[in-house]
């Protein structure tokens, strides 16, 4: 009994597992038929599998949710068969929204109503005519003036083929197609509901199953020729737009109709890959979130145990600050008022004692002057800047940005200079100094820990890392000078010594710099840390610590003071 239960239990897992291989394998599928195939080779392997011709179709495509947008043959004119009562249909429709008329409004003794469904629907070729004649006072010219800005046309200078009969170019039906679907206060929704209703079975719909399809055909057979039509949109999971005009196409029904379901599995297969990519970028910025996270828990631990993270100027304004943010030089003023206040307390105490009169108003008023002095000197220490420290933050590394050193360093602590501005001697060293600076930018994260006189900012900061080049720099070098010596006597290569001669290594730095710097971005990295600033004279200025230093220096180490 209890093996039958397992095997029961088996067989139900196998169960709840079975749906899930039918996608597997469409996928599968999916990407075996369209991995690294462009959108042009999928319509020439239509056209080649039923034997039509390149020069009898146009078409069009558009994905409404990547702006994808494709065309073959795009501006050459074809008879539209009743694709036309799209436009048609939607001049109707800017009337209502424009309060002009209603769907019950009569046009040409018939209710719009009727109309808009009798020539979408049914396609009537009556009703549309009645439509158009009074949109244009029975002129066709007046009516295709009218339409013409729909299809993206201005109506005096549109090729004259536009005027000549119901003529439209791929392009423009797709024109009109963005414009019906972009459908702003949902004013085309009667016609599109239409429009998926219309012929379920045919044209566009012939095999597409799997998805949605508002779509407007049409068909003429004139002599000498076969017009086949239709333009649709197609509600797979990024919505899309396409159309097609066919003229003696060989077997015109089969390629209309392995179009559409192409169409639909081409949007699909991206649409999975987009996704895809796009969670593997939310993961990596999940990843690095999470590293900023630690680096701020670092941080935290390190701010704990001392003040590390000040160096240069830095180190000299930390020598002068106390723990609690005030200036020592307050603390020795207060101090000094403190000890003259004790002074005249005595002097006058003494002096009172031998004229034997009372002292209680001038050790009052005495009291009171030596309050105010103290306020004169704590206050301006003891209020919170008024500015956000985010915005300082923010300004710094714009500063940097765009090369002026000067006011970012006015935004430090003590105006501290880090020599930012300076060139380094050599061509080499300005070369990759330049490729540095360019390189800065930062982005803050999360809300600034602000306190009465230090703030903190966690900040992840890009910079190109320089130290990471020297592997590449010295492999590129000696791969340099394994190349120039050939053909080459000793003379031209060594001095006395066996050394490469000065101006042959100063060649060999050269060619390593210029080829690690033209993939340069292959060194740009991103690290997080916790930016510190602290109040002074009622602004907030930013401590350089040793985090903002090193990425500064493009990843060199600087040991703050008391760091070996």
């Amino acid at each position: 009994m209890k093996r039958l239960k397992q095997i029961l239990s088996l067989i139900l897992i196998l169960l709840m597992l079975c749906p899930l291989l039918p996608a597997a394998s469409a996928e599968d599928a999916l990407a075996a038929k369209y991995e690294g195939k462009s959108w042009d080779e999928l319509v020439q392997e239509i056209l080649d599998r039923y034997g039509a011709r390149a020069d009898s179709v146009t078409l069009g495509y558009y994905n409404t949710v990547t702006g994808e947008e494709q065309y073959w043959d795009a501006d050459k004119y074809m008879v539209s068969g009743s694709m036309y009562k799209v436009p048609l249909n939607m001049v109707y429709l800017d009337k209502i929204a424009a309060g002009e008329m209603d769907m019950d409004s009569s046009v040409g003794g018939i209710a719009y109503r009727t109309l808009l469904e009798d020539t979408i629907v049914h396609s009537s070729n009556d009703y549309a005519k009645t439509l158009w004649s009074v949109l244009g006072n029975g002129v066709y010219r007046q009516y295709r003036r009218i339409i013409a800005p729909i299809m993206g046309e201005d109506a005096d200078t549109v090729d004259a083929k536009f005027y000549e009969n119901n003529f439209f170019t791929a392009r423009q039906m797709m024109t009109c197609l963005k414009t019906l679907y972009d459908g702003k206060d949902d004013r085309y929704a009667a016609l599109v509901d239409a429009m998926q209703r219309a012929e379920p079975d045919e044209y566009f719909k012939r095999r597409e199953r799997d998805y949605g399809i508002a779509h407007k055909y049409g068909f003429l057979d004139d002599p000498g020729h076969f017009y086949m039509t239709d333009c649709a949109i197609a509600f797979t999971d990024d919505p899309i737009l396409f159309v097609m005009f066919t003229d003696n196409t060989a077997k015109a029904y089969e390629v209309m109709a392995d179009f559409a379901v192409v169409m639909c599995e081409y949007t699909q297969y991206h649409t999975a890959l987009r996704k895809q990519e796009e969670a593997e970028r939310a993961a990596e910025a999940e990843r690095r979130a999470q590293e900023t996270r630690e680096a701020l828990e670092r941080e935290q631990a390190a701010e704990a145990a001392s003040h590390a993270g000040v160096t240069g100027h830095a180190v000299e304004l930390a020598q002068v600050v106390t723990e609690d943010g005030r200036d020592r030089s307050a603390l020795y003023a207060g101090g000094g008022v403190l000890a003259v206040l004790l002074i005249s307390l005595v002097a006058l105490l003494i002096w009172a004692g031998r004229r034997r009169r009372r002292v209680w108003p001038q050790v009052l008023l005495l009291l009171l002057a030596t309050l105010a002095a103290l306020l004169c000197i704590f206050l301006p220490f003891l209020q919170q800047p008024k500015e956000n420290p985010q915005t300082v933050v923010t300004a710094f590394f714009d500063c940097l940005a765009r090369e002026d050193y000067e006011a970012a360093y006015t935004l430090l602590a003590d105006g501290a200079d880090l020599g930012l501005q300076e060139e380094p001697q050599g061509a080499n060293a300005r070369a990759v100094a330049q490729a540095l600076r360019m390189s800065y930018s930062a982005e803050l994260f999360g809300e600034c820990r602000v306190g009465r006189q230090r703030a903190h900012q966690l900040v992840e900061m890009r910079f190109l890392d320089v130290t990471a080049m020297e592997p590449e720099l010295q492999s590129a070098a000696q791969s340099w000078l394994v190349e120039y010596a050939e053909g080459r006597t000793a003379g031209e290569l060594y001095d006395e010594n066996g050394e490469y001669l000065p101006e042959v290594q100063a060649m060999a730095r050269t060619a390593a710099v210029e080829a690690v710097l033209k993939h340069v971005d292959d060194y740009i990295t991103t690290t997080g840390f916790q930016l510190e600033l602290i109040a002074q004279n009622g602004r907030w200025r930013i401590i350089p610590g040793t985090n903002l230093l090193r990425a500064l220096l493009g990843g060199v180490a600087i040991a703050a003071e008391g760091e070996a």
